[in-house]
């Protein structure tokens, strides 16, 4: 039921070989939609996409810059530094598996102009479909947390947040 309102609404368009989801309002969405996205059509279609407004409105609620290299230990508080494998990514799911267990879904964010909210299985099954050794923005932050996860190339951060105005606290921050 789902899917078919989705696909009315033009969110995505389903047949019986993919779950398509639509790069015109997500553009990001490129990454699910491609051939070695390691999810199935059920679990692309628990992923819930942002479009850009929405997604720099989040961001700028929960995250304390405008980008990821401008934390430093005012805004981001560091417990560990991991180096993971893009290659052998079952053994590297591991280090999301432990840092995840207590919580049921996470925020997701290609920076500012995309974010989702994600099963944390669905997170964890594919993680290397979120985070690429590329990307210098892509942050996963634990719901109702300030616990936080970015990456630069294969080194992986986890931490804490740290700022007033996080909006973390905020139950009107959608309104």
């Amino acid at each position: 039921m789902r899917a078919k309102k989705q696909a009315e609404q033009g969110t995505y368009s389903m047949n019986k070989d993919a779950y398509i989801f639509d790069v015109d309002t997500y553009p990001i969405a490129w990454r699910f939609n491609s051939n070695d996205c390691l999810l199935s059509d059920q679990e692309k279609g628990s992923i819930v996409l942002f479009n850009e407004p929405q997604s720099q409105r989040l961001w700028d609620a929960f995250v304390p810059t405008k980008n990821l290299m401008e934390l430093n230990s005012k805004n981001f508080k560091r417990h560990e530094k991991s180096t993971l494998s893009f290659s052998d990514s079952a053994d590297s799911a591991d280090f999301f598996k432990f840092r995840l267990r207590e919580v049921g879904f996470i925020w997701f964010f290609w920076g500012g102009r995309a974010a989702a909210v994600v099963p944390k299985d669905i997170f964890i099954k594919a993680w290397d479909d979120f985070f690429y050794p590329s990307d210098e923005d892509s942050l996963l932050l634990m719901v109702n947390s300030s616990k936080a996860i970015y990456s630069f190339e294969d080194t992986f951060f986890y931490g804490d947040l740290l700022s007033p105005d996080t909006g973390l606290d905020d139950e009107n921050f959608l309104s």
